[in-house]
């Protein structure tokens, strides 16, 4: 079901909006102000790009350079993510900018560019919960065909004395667990950066509806 919806979500992100004329309420609600929300979602998403890009790239060149380049695969990983991110980062950012166009604001050309945040965050928050889960079963994986030696050492790779079933159970139990509590998480965190500033958006747009 999420997978459909992740799917759902990324075809409706090729759409562009349907730009019309000027609107000068919303010109004067949402300029470039540094306290608008636009320019806020703005803010949060350059100093998320940034603090993804600090963590990711050393970690990537960690893997290239230690264990003689044995786990080069999961610093092109970290490559990979990195880059799936900027992507992400670099539709988000070009929304954003369109919406502040104030030469653009008309209201309901700002009304389908907030339908499209809100699948822009919507996307964020699915493949964002996904995303954690597999790469922590492709890292099992990874670990336990390069390091025998070390399987049993904290008995999560079956073994003689550790029968595969148990494995299983304990790592599903454990995947899920954390998967729902990183799903909550994420929840909360998109919110604070993101939703609350579209509910802003909303309510301005739902004041200018009743007058």
């Amino acid at each position: 079901m999420e997978l459909n919806n992740l799917k759902e979500i990324w075809n409706d992100l090729g759409k562009e909006p349907v730009y019309g004329n000027n609107n000068k309420q919303l010109a004067e609600m949402l300029n470039k102000s540094s306290k608008s929300p636009i320019a806020k979602m703005k803010r949060n998403l350059l100093w998320e790009f940034i603090i993804v890009t600090i963590l990711f790239i050393p970690v990537a060149i960690y893997y290239f350079l230690a264990f003689n380049g044995s786990f080069s695969i999961i610093a092109w990983m970290y490559i990979l993510l990195l880059l799936l991110c900027a992507t992400y980062f670099y539709y988000k950012n070009k929304l954003l900018t369109e919406m502040q166009c104030t030469a653009c604001m008309v209201k309901s050309n700002l009304e389908k560019q907030v339908t499209m945040l809100e699948r822009y965050v919507r996307l964020y928050l699915i493949a964002g919960t996904i995303i954690v889960p597999l790469v922590i079963i492709w890292l099992w994986f990874v670990v336990f065909s390069k390091l025998p030696p070390h399987q049993n050492r904290f008995h999560f790779f079956p073994s003689s004395s550790v029968p595969l079933i148990k494995t299983g159970v304990f790592w599903a139990i454990a995947i899920v667990v954390f998967t729902i509590l990183l799903y909550y998480v994420n929840k909360w965190y998109i919110y604070k950066l993101y939703g609350r500033h579209i509910a802003k958006l909303k309510a301005i747009l739902a004041e200018m509806e009743e007058e």
